[in-house]
């Protein structure tokens, strides 16, 4: 193949002296002997044994200087090794240099090459990527393999691949997936060693043609040629089966480069010119040919081809970038080339598309259809088919579009437009062939909507094709349709539909059941029937396929009911209504009898599933009696069945019924009464008797309400509720003397406990018991007494007692009285309860009487009104008379309120507010000051009355008499140790009468006699005052509390050093020693306890002296 018949392009653009004249300028007077590239470096050795490094910058850096001419110089890829072949005072050897160190101590090896005994020299050298192989050439022939680190020159091993023969012009390693292969080229043959194996290299002769020295490369990347010789003819291309294509290009080659998969070669022209040719190997294209000045070697590196010239001066080759290339190519209309270059430097898919497109549209242009629409085939997935189609819609391009649409269909890119045009392009050509190879092809594979397919071809006429389409692809609706709606094949449907599984055959029959009833009937039943008896899920979705068809309906009805096990209601519901409707035609009485027995044994199977309700309804509009009678009994609507009988007027059959039904439902005696009295006809005797027992005896209606209903009946006599009233007024009478009798007794018994009551609180309760209630041993004291007439040791009592204020014996009684009490206070509020058993009761009375019992009708407790009288003398009699009814009673207000509130006392006491309030309102001032303003007026003197005893002693310690008065407690210390005082101090009485006044152990503990004792002070005997009646106007509780006796009441009964004693832990018989004791302190020394005051003790400062 020649050259000169590839299309010649431009992709390079030149640049003369890119580096300024540095080049030349280090080489002085030397000439360039040899360059290499790599790292980003170019690397220039010339004829004084300089080694000058240049970056992208062109800042260069001498590596070695007048050290002998350099040779060869060999940077391997993805190396910082640079291998040098350099000639030291006539002697040829290696050298290495780390490109990593610093220049000028980064010298790794030098070696000898020279062969012992064989003066020939080495010609050049080959290194391996990975360093460890070493192939030098000499000029006899001769080829040495280094094995080892080639970076070192211990450890590596020599072996003669060649000891002789012509001289070597190149080496080279390619290493490949399955072998390292190292090509030679002398000067007359091409040989090809494999190297993989130590001591197992294998020769292999490519050609009897050698090349000059520098003629020989190797490629990169380019799977066809590994090795590539110059000869002045041609370019020849080696890989291991030997020599493969052979390019004619005439000229006296100078050098050759492989520059990124372009093939760049130097030839001389003479005159001292020579030119520079770059070759696409690949897509066959001369990139760049021109021509220039004196070529010394080629370079590659920044990702351009540097041309240069042994003076040092530098041509760079620019490549363009690949738009610049396929626009240029776009202009000549090389669509084919652009298409290779473009894959060629990996451009992505939706350039290549563009491509494609253009070139189409070219072919398109030109008329090449054909060729234009397998172009348009490569951009299917990426260009819009609509652009393509556009172009070929007219009819004579139809077969153009057919094939771009199939190629759509293959691709998988088709959509139901795309398959409705080829089918109709397949319809239109007439092309059954295409038609029946894109349909009826069993293997092949579906690469369209085969909806749309079977649809055009119902359209198109073409059912035998829409028919093996949808049997093909189980597209069974869509075949029964063609079949049913266009063929009109019923038989081949019916036949169809029996191959297909149940659920499929159920799904199918749902859809085309109602024509093939109508036009096969016995032949689709019986298809239904086999479907029914294997697994068919929904038997009833085939019902309405029989209305029209009674007998069929019953039929299919009845196989159902008979096959299977689970029958759904829809089933039986419709069985049952038609047998009625069937029932309501007949006039023959034994087809009647018959089918009779068929409606009730659907009624009364067990495996029956119909609805009740609506069978009900069905048996009510048919007039079916011995079925809605048998609905009335299985639903329980008994009073349906005995309104039937009394409406047909069969009241011996209502009787029966109230007779069956009765102990389930009593009303229906009721019932009963109430139709007989309403219809107006004579009715026997015995039925209405039966009737009045009944209701006597269930108490179902009052005797009032039974003559009330009975006296609408004209039928009705006196004679006939004689015997019922009789009975009715015996039992009345009956039960008025027994409530009488237990009346009588419960008032007794209230009187009987009332007196008790009475005695308890106005007489001694005189305890007899010598005996301990709870160990049966004789008491001794100290002993606890009860007013239940119980005793006990006191400490049987505290092992016993749960509480201090209650009998352990009489303790669970009363607890449940209590009990009782409290839940009839609950339930008191209950109104919705009252309410929900009112309704429900039979005697409402006595739910009323029950609840009035708990107390849900009384008024809740209310405090008095105060009087809004016109100032009325009792109200100021009332007022005038608190200080003598306070200390006659000794009492103290709190008290005496509490017990008025309670009930006890009389209501004689009003506060002073009230007084005050009642006064204002009757017109006129009140007049009783309080004690505060009278004291204030006392001072000032405008008021002259009796002052207090601390007054008295303040006066007369002013006026120097000594004073004859003495406190009340300083005379009970001086009588206490004379005659015992009769009358003990307010205080005294206060505790008495709280002592009294509880039921605590202490009050009921009988304690051995003292020596010294009190007398027993007489008082009053304090009602017993319950907490829920004190008024919330009192902060300070009820005076028998606790809660009075606090720090926050000031007006608190306070005692020193001793809590107060509780109102059931005091003494029965008195007070505790002493006179006034700790309980008075203010009082004087009888109790031992000195008034702390002394004689500064000031009545005036005390608000509580007299």
């Amino acid at each position: 193949m020649s050259f000169f018949n590839w299309r010649k392009l431009n992709f390079f653009d030149i640049s003369k002296d890119v580096d300024g004249g540095v080049v030349s300028k280090n080489l002085g007077e030397c000439q360039i002997s040899c360059t290499t590239s790599g790292r980003g470096n170019l690397i220039v050795g010339d004829t004084g044994g300089n080694i000058w490094v240049y970056n992208r910058h062109w800042e260069s850096t001498r590596l070695t200087q007048n050290e002998g001419s350099v040779i060869q110089l060999v940077l391997p890829r993805q190396s910082n090794y640079l291998f040098g072949l350099s000639e030291i005072k006539g002697v040829r050897c290696l050298k290495v240099w780390d490109l990593e160190k610093d220049f000028g101590n980064n010298q790794v090896r030098v070696s000898d090459l020279c062969l012992a005994g064989n003066p020939s020299d080495p010609v050049c050298l080959a290194v391996n990527d990975n360093l460890q192989l070493l192939a030098v050439g000499y000029q006899n022939g001769a080829v040495v393999l280094y094995r080892g680190d080639s970076t070192k020159e211990k450890g590596t091993k020599q072996k003669f691949l060649l000891e002789k023969g012509d001289m070597v012009s190149g080496l080279s390693f390619i290493v490949t997936s399955s072998a390292i292969l190292l090509y030679l080229a002398t000067t007359k043959d091409v040989f090809l060693f494999n190297v993989t194996v130590k001591d197992r290299e294998t020769k292999l002769v490519l050609d009897n043609l050698g090349c000059e020295p520098g003629l020989a490369i190797s490629t990169s990347n380019f799977p066809d040629a590994h090795f590539i010789t110059g000869q002045r003819d041609a370019l020849y291309f080696y890989n291991p089966e030997g020599r493969g294509q052979c390019y004619v290009f005439e000229g006296k080659k100078k050098v050759m480069k492989w520059f990124r998969g372009y093939l760049s070669v130097a030839t001389e022209e003479g005159n001292g010119k020579d030119s520079i040719t770059i070759f696409d190997v690949q897509n066959k294209v001369i990139c760049f040919s021109a021509p220039v000045r004196h070529i010394f070697s080629l370079s590659a590196e920044w990702g351009t081809l540097l041309l240069i010239s042994s003076d040092g001066k530098i041509i760079q080759l620019q490549e363009k970038d690949l738009q610049s290339k396929l626009d240029l190519l776009f202009k000549k209309n090389f669509y084919d080339v652009a298409v290779k270059v473009a894959r060629g430097q990996n451009l992505d898919k939706e350039g290549l598309v563009d491509i494609f497109r253009q070139y189409g549209d070219h072919l398109y242009d030109k008329g090449d259809h054909s060729g234009a629409i397998d172009q348009y085939e490569k951009t299917i997935g990426c260009l819009e088919p609509s652009y393509v189609i556009r172009k070929f819609l007219d009819t004579q391009k139809i077969h153009n579009l057919t094939a771009y649409l199939q190629a759509l269909h293959r691709k998988g890119e088709a959509t139901e437009d795309h398959t409705t045009l080829l089918l109709n392009c397949y319809t239109k050509l007439k092309d059954s062939k295409n038609l029946d190879e894109f349909i009826m092809t069993k293997d092949r594979e579906v690469d369209f909507d085969v909806d749309i397919a079977i649809s055009v071809c119902r359209q198109a006429g073409y059912f035998r094709h829409a028919l093996a389409l949808a049997e093909k692809h189980k597209k069974h609706d869509l075949y029964l349709k063609i079949q049913i709606d266009d063929e009109k094949d019923y038989e081949k449907a019916l036949n169809y539909i029996s191959s297909l599984s149940p659920a499929q055959a159920e799904e199918q029959l749902s859809l085309y059941g109602n024509i093939l009833i109508e036009k096969l009937p016995k032949q689709t039943t019986n298809i239904l029937k086999d479907l029914v008896s294997k697994e068919c899920q929904h038997p009833e979705l085939f019902i309405p396929f029989f209305i029209k068809t009674r007998e069929g309906m019953l039929d299919y009805l009845e196989h159902v009911v008979q096959v299977r096990k689970l029958v759904p209601p829809q089933v039986w519901n419709t069985l049952l209504e038609y047998n009625l409707h069937t029932y309501k035609t007949l006039e023959n009485p034994a087809d009647l009898r018959i089918r009779e027995e068929k409606i009730m044994q659907i009624l009364t199977s067990d495996t029956s599933n119909y609805d009740p309700d609506q069978a009900l309804v069905l048996c009510q509009l048919n007039h079916f009696s011995p079925g809605f009678l048998y609905l009335y009994q299985r639903c329980g609507l008994h009073q349906e069945i005995l309104r039937y009988h009394f409406e047909a007027g069969n009241y011996e059959a209502g009787i029966l019924a109230c007779r069956r039904f009765g102990p389930q439902n009593p009303n229906l005696w009721v019932t009963a009464l109430q139709s007989v009295a309403s219809s107006g006809v004579e009715v026997p005797q015995n039925y209405f008797k039966e009737v009045l027992e009944n209701i006597e005896k269930n108490r179902l209606l009052s005797p009032l309400l039974v003559v009330t209903t009975l006296s609408s009946c004209p039928t009705a006599s006196l004679g006939v509720v004689r015997d019922y009233l009789l009975r009715t007024l015996r039992v009345e009478e009956t039960n008025i003397q027994e409530d009488t009798r237990i009346l009588e007794q419960y008032r007794r018994d209230t009187e009987a406990l009332r007196e008790t009551i009475h005695g308890l609180r106005t007489e001694a309760v005189v305890f007899q018991s010598t005996k301990c209630s709870a160990c049966n041993t004789t008491l001794e004291i100290p002993t606890v007494y009860f007013l239940c007439q119980h005793g006990y040791h006191q400490h049987c009592f505290q092992s016993l007692a749960d509480n201090e204020q209650e009998c352990p014996k009489c303790q669970e009684e009363n607890k449940k009285i209590l009990d009782i009490i409290k839940s009839q206070d609950a339930a008191r509020n209950q109104h919705d309860q009252f309410h929900a058993q009112l309704e429900k009761a039979e005697n409402g009375f006595s739910i009323v009487a029950e609840y009035f019992g708990r107390g849900l009708f009384s008024a809740p407790p209310s405090l008095q009104p105060i009087n809004q009288g016109s100032g009325s003398s009792r109200d100021l009699n009332q007022a005038q008379g608190i200080a003598e009814n306070m200390s006659s009673l000794n009492l103290s207000e709190g008290r005496m309120r509490a017990g008025e509130r309670a009930g006890l006392t009389a209501p004689i006491l009003e506060s002073e507010g009230r007084l005050r309030q009642a006064a204002g309102s009757a017109g006129r001032r009140f007049e009783e000051k309080s004690e505060g303003r009278m004291r204030s007026e006392i001072k000032v003197g405008r008021l002259d009355v009796e002052q207090s005893e601390g007054r008295l002693r303040a006066d007369m310690r002013g006026a120097g008499v000594k004073p004859n008065l003495e406190s009340e407690g300083r005379l009970r210390a001086g009588q206490s140790s004379q005659v015992p005082m009769n009358t003990p101090s307010d205080a005294r009485l206060r505790m008495g009468e709280g002592s009294r006044l509880g039921g605590s152990l202490n009050s009921n503990i009988t304690r051995q006699k003292m020596e010294r004792r009190s007398p027993i002070g007489y008082g009053f005997q304090e009602p017993t005052i319950s907490k829920d009646r004190i008024s919330p106007q009192n902060p300070f509780g009820s005076p028998d509390s606790g809660e009075s006796l606090s720090e926050s009441n000031p007006f608190a009964e306070k005692q020193m050093k001793q809590p107060r004693p509780s109102s059931h832990l005091s003494s029965s018989v008195g007070g505790s020693k002493g006179g006034g004791g700790a309980e008075n302190p203010f009082g004087g020394g009888g109790g031992g306890v000195e008034n702390t005051f002394g004689e500064d003790y000031d009545d005036e400062l005390n608000p509580f002296a007299d």
